[in-house]
């Protein structure tokens, strides 16, 4: 059963990507960005009790689109006619992981190395934090003959933590 319109068959396809051991255990129900899931019974779907969960949507998040909204008007329109330390050297950097994290994580869910839509948890948003800090400050510049900053690691991190702080939020106010 298809809560919205559509079969029992495209509710189930739909849920393959949320997580396939779920999955094998029952059917499910999706509702725009949340699903509910549901328990055989007889050849019968009654819904579970338990609450909905909230998808991941990638690029269409909300801090994603406002991220790099605030990006492209650094870039082509404040950096020109401002002179701020922060905004050259910066605040491009704090906005990394939230215009970045989305699309990466994205392609590695339709690699099948990432096996859900959930939101990324703390460990996740480190992992990456991590590897482009390492990629970007360590090796990058040995490879570029450009210069590290350790205040890039830190802007990193600022938008590492604006990430998991707004991603727990949308999660739970689902």
């Amino acid at each position: 059963m298809v809560i919205g319109g559509g079969s029992p068959e495209r509710g189930a396809e739909d849920y393959r990507h949320l997580s396939g051991a779920e999955h094998a255990s029952g059917a499910s129900v999706l509702h725009g960005a949340f699903t509910l899931k549901t328990r055989d019974c007889c050849g019968l779907r009654p819904f579970d009790s338990r609450p909905l969960v909230r998808r991941f949507r990638y690029c269409g998040e909300p801090l994603f689109q406002w991220a790099c909204a605030l990006y492209a008007l650094n870039r082509w329109v404040l950096k020109p006619w401002i002179d701020s330390a922060f905004l050259r050297g910066h605040f491009n950097d704090v906005l990394l992981m939230p215009c970045a994290l989305p699309p990466v994580l994205w392609v590695q869910r339709r690699l099948g190395i990432r096996k859900d839509d959930r939101y990324p948890d703390l460990m996740e948003i480190v992992f990456h934090l991590v590897v482009w800090s390492l990629l970007f400050e360590v090796v990058g510049p040995r490879l570029m003959k450009g210069t590290a900053d350790v205040l890039d690691v830190v802007a990193y991190s600022a938008g590492a933590a604006l990430c998991a702080v707004w991603w727990r939020r949308s999660e739970s106010s689902g």
